[in-house]
C-alpha cells in the first residue's frame, strides 16, 4: 500500500470511538471489571509488562526483551502496545487481557521507536513516533492492525523528537509532541544538538498528513523540551517539559493549549517548582475533565491542575513517582511509584491509598500507566 493509497482508505474509514490520552484512558464504568497497565522492572534488573485490577491484584506480567515505556489500548480489541524506551527498536503487542504476546514489530533498518504510540478511534491503524535516522528527523509510522501490523506509510512530525501523541475527539487530529531532542541508537540517550533544540506541539491531519497547526516556545524557552502531555475530554491539551538548560534557572513547565488559542504557561509556587527539578514526567486528565495530574519523579512530587481556571491547586509526595491513570471518580487518580507501589489519591484530599493487594516486591514502576474497562 502506498501513501495516496492508505490515506484514501483512512479517509473511507468511520471514526466514532474517540480516543483519550494513553494516561487517562476510557472513564471507568464499573471498578471491578477495570485494568490497569504498566511496564515495570524487576529486583534483579529484568523488564516486564504487568497488568493488574483496581486492588492492585496482578492479572499478568509479561517479561519484555527490554525496558518498556508507553503504553496504546485498541479501542476495539484486547490489544496493548508496548513500546521500547527511546531510542529503542521493538514494539510488542500484547493481548490485554492474559499478556500473550501477539506480535512483535521492529523498527526499519533506518528507524527507531521514540517510546509512544497511539491506535485510530477504530483500532484499525497504529501510529508510532519514530526518528529517520538518515536526515535527523521525526516521523510518524503507521500499521495496519488488520494485516499483521504492516507498515503501511509514514507521515512527517514536523519536528525533532517526537515522543507522546494523542488523537483529539474528532477522531482525525493527531497531536504530537516534538521534543526538539536528537538522539541516535549508537550513542544512546546522549543528547546531540541541546543548542539549537526547538520543541514544539504539533497538530496534524491523520488522513493527510497535513501540518495543521503547530506551537512553538519563546526563543528564550526553546530548551525547554516537550515530552508528554493529555487531552481532556474539551480537547484542551494539558503538556509538561523537561528543562535543558542551568539547573539554576526555573522556567515554567506546564502549559495549556487548545486549538487556534495562545499557549498559556501556568506557574507553580516558587517552592513547589523548585522541587519539581526543572523535569516532568507523565501527564493525566481526570474523568470529569477538570484536572490535570503532573508527574515530577525527580522531586518526588505530583501535581495537580485546574484545567478550567489555568492554575495550580496542590501536589502530593510520592517517591520517585511518574505513572498516572484516572479513576472511574472525578478528581482521582492512580499514582505509581519507582520504589514500589501504587496508590489512590483525589484531588485535594491530601492522602495517598495504597492498593490493597499491590506489594512494594513487584518491584520499580516505570514511567506511564494505562486503564481500560471491559
Amino acid at each position: 500500500m502506498n501513501r495516496r493509497q492508505f490515506l484514501t482508505a483512512l479517509a473511507a474509514t468511520t471514526l466514532v470511538v474517540p480516543i483519550t490520552s494513553l494516561a487517562s484512558t476510557k472513564r471507568l464504568i464499573n471498578a471491578d471489571n477495570s485494568r490497569y497497565y504498566s511496564a515495570r522492572a524487576s529486583q534483579d534488573g529484568r523488564y516486564f509488562i504487568s497488568g493488574f485490577n483496581t486492588n492492585g491484584k496482578l492479572n499478568f506480567d509479561t517479561q519484555l526483551p527490554g525496558r518498556g515505556h508507553g503504553l496504546a489500548l485498541n479501542p476495539n480489541a484486547h490489544h496493548l502496545a508496548v513500546a521500547a524506551r527511546r531510542p529503542g527498536s521493538f514494539l510488542l503487542i500484547l493481548n490485554s487481557e492474559t499478556g500473550e504476546i501477539l506480535h512483535r514489530l521492529e523498527s526499519n533498518i533506518d528507524r527507531h521507536f521514540y517510546g509512544h504510540s497511539i491506535y485510530s478511534d477504530d483500532g484499525r491503524w497504529l501510529f508510532t513516533t519514530e526518528n529517520d535516522l538518515e536526515n535527523n528527523r521525526g516521523v510518524i509510522g503507521v500499521r495496519d492492525v488488520n494485516k499483521g501490523y504492516q507498515h503501511v506509510v509514514e507521515l512527517d512530525a514536523y519536528g525533532i523528537g517526537p515522543h507522546e501523541l494523542n488523537m483529539l475527539s474528532d477522531g482525525r487530529t493527531l497531536v504530537v509532541a516534538n521534543g526538539g531532542i536528537l538522539t541516535r541508537p549508537e550513542t544512546g540517550r546522549t543528547k546531540l544538538n541541546l543548542d539549537t533544540m526547538s520543541p514544539s506541539l504539533t497538530y496534524i491531519d491523520a488522513e493527510n498528513g497535513e501540518l495543521l497547526e503547530q506551537l512553538t516556545l519563546p526563543k528564550a524557552l526553546h530548551k525547554n523540551s516537550i515530552r508528554h502531555f493529555a487531552v481532556n475530554k474539551h480537547d484542551q491539551v494539558c503538556f509538561a517539559m523537561q528543562y535543558q538548560g542551568d539547573a539554576n534557572d526555573l522556567p515554567q513547565l506546564i502549559g495549556l493549549h487548545q486549538r487556534g488559542d495562545n499557549v498559556q504557561l501556568l506557574q507553580a509556587p516558587e517552592a513547589t517548582l523548585k522541587q519539581m527539578h526543572n523535569y516532568c514526567g507523565s501527564v493525566c486528565a481526570d474523568a470529569s475533565g477538570h484536572w490535570f495530574a503532573v508527574s515530577s519523579p525527580k522531586g518526588n512530587l505530583v501535581t495537580f491542575w485546574s484545567a478550567r481556571e489555568g492554575k495550580y491547586v496542590g501536589s502530593v509526595e510520592v517517591s520517585d513517582g511518574c505513572g498516572i491513570a484516572a479513576s472511574q471518580d472525578n478528581g482521582e487518580f492512580l499514582l505509581s511509584s519507582g520504589m514500589g507501589g501504587v496508590y489512590a489519591y483525589r484531588v485535594g484530599d491530601g492522602q495517598l491509598k495504597p492498593l490493597a493487594e499491590m506489594s512494594d516486591s513487584n518491584g520499580h514502576w516505570d514511567n506511564h500507566m494505562a486503564s481500560i474497562s471491559f
